[in-house]
């Protein structure tokens, strides 16, 4: 007889009892103990395979959970087992070292944000004229930039309206912050870039034991008052180039020499053994696509980094805006004007005594440009920096020390490598 459609219950067969004798008792306790012992085998060796942590170049991130923090916008991969450690242990102290660096650098640079643990640029700005304490890997920041007699630093509030254009969802919409299509904008950015140039009306003061002094002139606040602007300092572009060199200095500090940090807009640090051979993808952008157009090698540490006037990833997609007649807008702004330029499309510099903030400051004349010129290449060799850039499917470099294979030759497009004297 079938189901009521008022029964709405699952039907369930009905389970015979079954009478279970007395005689083959022991014997069932033999197989019962037999297969607890085969279970807790089991049990445990799985347990073990997911505690077990190989060694090798693995990569690190940040818990999801922890407090804000720069990880998103780097990749970070660590080669364990290279001590009397276990890659376990290794793998554990690490992780949390990189939080905690990844936590602070952010809080530290942070031009937006505001914390509590520490001074940053965001209280910088919103006191001016005061003396304020900051974290010495900051302050130890400001003195590289004070070294180089940079002054990109004081472009704030162009940064600001940049980071305006990059997230404008329809392109007329980008009027309002370019420079290029907008005189009035372009008049504004050159008033700030006056300023920005001006010591008597903008600079940070070192003043010792990680003090410094945001000194700001009268006309400077008055223009900024009635601008509406709160950001004097910004290292725009240059930001993870600086927060890279924290990372990899703090893990070098903690005796750990065996790893490689990558920002998504081009910064790397490799702090490893003058023996390891390290390869890196090179990607080159050619009418309007981007081809992995070979590999790089080099040996030991190495500081790079890679200037773009396009995105790569979409992570990249704040700081690059394409214009529909192919043009570009990026985040490298020359101080000259306060529009944004790029000499070329792309180009990597590299050094094995500098830090990714050194030699961003010393390319800013060779790449932040109108015009790149091969010449710029050879001043910054001279000075320790080596470079490579593509042109015309040819990827130049400028020192054996670097050497390329997996070059592209696929559906009649082919890359080639060359030396230059």
């Amino acid at each position: 007889m079938g189901r009521s459609a008022r029964d709405k219950r699952p039907y369930v067969k009905p389970v015979k009892k079954i009478e279970l004798s007395d005689k083959n008792v022991k014997r069932r306790i033999i197989f019962v103990a037999l297969f607890l012992v085969l279970g807790a085998f089991f049990i445990a060796n799985g347990v073990s395979k997911l505690l077990y942590t190989p060694t090798g170049w693995t990569q690190i991130e940040v818990d999801k959970n922890s407090a804000a923090n720069c990880g998103e916008d780097f990749v970070f991969f660590y080669n364990l087992g290279q001590t009397d450690k276990s890659a376990s242990d290794e793998k554990r102290n690490i992780k949390r070292l990189y939080g905690e660096a990844c936590t602070l650098a952010y809080q530290m640079f942070s031009a937006t944000d505001e914390t509590d643990d520490c001074n940053n640029l965001y209280y910088i700005n919103r006191h001016p004229n005061a003396a304020v304490e900051v974290n010495e890997n900051l302050y130890r920041a400001f003195e590289i930039l004070d070294e180089a007699g940079n002054r990109n630093i004081y472009l704030g509030p162009v940064v600001e309206h940049y980071i305006n254009l990059f997230f404008c969802e329809e392109e007329s919409l980008t009027k309002e912050y370019d420079p290029y299509q907008n005189q009035e904008i372009a008049k504004y950015y050159q008033e700030i870039a006056n300023f920005a140039k001006d010591e008597s009306a903008v600079k940070l003061e070192l003043l010792g034991d990680n003090k410094v002094k945001l000194n700001v002139s009268d006309k400077y606040l008055d223009y900024a008052k009635k601008n509406a602007i709160e950001s004097f300092l910004d290292f725009g572009w240059m930001k993870n180039a600086f927060i890279a060199d924290y990372i990899a200095d703090t893990f070098v500090k903690n005796g750990y020499n065996y790893g490689m940090i990558s920002s998504h807009d081009g910064f790397s640090r490799t702090f490893v053994g003058e023996d390891v051979d390290c390869g890196v993808d090179y990607d080159c952008l050619l009418n309007s696509a981007i081809y992995p157009a070979a590999s790089y090698h080099y040996k030991g540490a190495m500081s790079s980094v890679t200037m773009r006037s396009y995105g790569i990833v979409d992570k990249a997609t704040d700081s690059y805006y394409a214009m529909s007649d192919g043009t570009k807008r990026n985040t490298y702004i020359d101080i000259a004007d306060g529009k944004c330029k790029a000499g070329t499309d792309q180009m990597t510099f590299l050094s094995k005594d500098k830090s990714c903030g050194q030699i961003a400051l010393s390319i800013i004349p060779a790449y932040i440009t109108d015009k790149f010129t091969e010449d710029s290449c050879k001043t910054l060799k001279e000075n320790g920096i080596l470079t490579i850039y593509c042109k015309d499917k040819v990827i130049y470099y400028n020192s054996d020390d670097i050497s390329f294979d997996n070059l592209y030759d696929k559906d009649g497009v082919k890359f080639t490598s060359q030396l230059l004297d």
